[in-house]
C-alpha cells in the first residue's frame, strides 16, 4: 500500500497502535535511567501525553559515553572490511525505508511533522543518505554512485598525489 494515499482516519487507526520504547539504549541494551527518573511526552498537536519515558540525567550520560569509548577503542568498526561496513550501511538503510510508517509516525507524534512530509521526503531521504554513505565507504578507485536517484548528482574520485602525515 502507498503510505502517501492513505487517509487522516487511517493515520489516526494507525496512530493508535504505536507502542513507544521508553528507556535509553545504552551499550547495546535497553535501560532505565539510573535514577529511575520518568517524565511526559506530549504530542504537540493535541497536547496529550503519549508516553513517559526515562529522564537521562548526567549518570546515564557517563555510562553512553563509556560504552561509546569502549567501542571506539575495540575498533570492532574500522577493523571491519569496506564491503562488510557497505552492507552494514545499505542494510541500515533497508530497514529504515522497511519501517517508514513506524518512524513517520513516531515523528510526527512525538514531534508534530506532517505525516505526509515524514513518508515522502524526510524517511525516504535519510534512507537515501545511509546508503549513499554506505557507498563512499568503497576504495576510491572503485567508487561511482548516484544520489537522490538522479544520473547529475555522482561521485567520481580520482587519485590527487601523495598527502603527508
Amino acid at each position: 500500500m502507498n503510505l502517501a494515499s492513505l487517509t487522516t482516519k487511517d493515520w489516526h487507526a494507525r496512530a493508535a497502535g504505536v507502542r513507544f520504547e521508553t528507556r535509553h539504549f545504552i551499550d547495546g541494551q535497553y535501560v532505565d535511567s539510573v535514577a529511575r527518573g520518568r517524565f511526559a511526552v506530549v504530542n504537540p498537536a493535541t497536547g496529550a501525553p503519549l508516553c513517559e519515558v526515562s529522564a537521562g540525567a548526567a549518570a546515564d550520560i557517563d555510562l553512553a559515553v563509556a560504552a561509546a569509548k569502549r567501542s571506539f577503542a575495540s575498533r570492532v568498526w574500522s577493523r571491519k572490511a569496506p564491503r562488510d561496513r557497505m552492507a552494514i550501511m545499505a542494510a541500515y538503510s533497508r530497514l529504515l525505508e522497511g519501517n517508514t510508517e513506524k518512524f513517520s509516525l513516531l515523528d510526527t507524534l512525538c514531534m508534530g511533522k506532517p505525516i505526509t512530509d515524514m513518508v515522502t521526503i524526510d524517511v525516504p531521504a535519510a534512507a537515501r543518505n545511509f546508503a549513499y554513505f554506505g557507498e563512499l565507504i568503497r576504495p576510491p578507485r572503485m567508487r561511482f554512485t548516484t544520489f537522490c536517484g538522479s544520473p547529475w548528482a555522482w561521485l567520481a574520485a580520482s587519485c590527487r598525489g601523495i598527502i603527508p602525515c
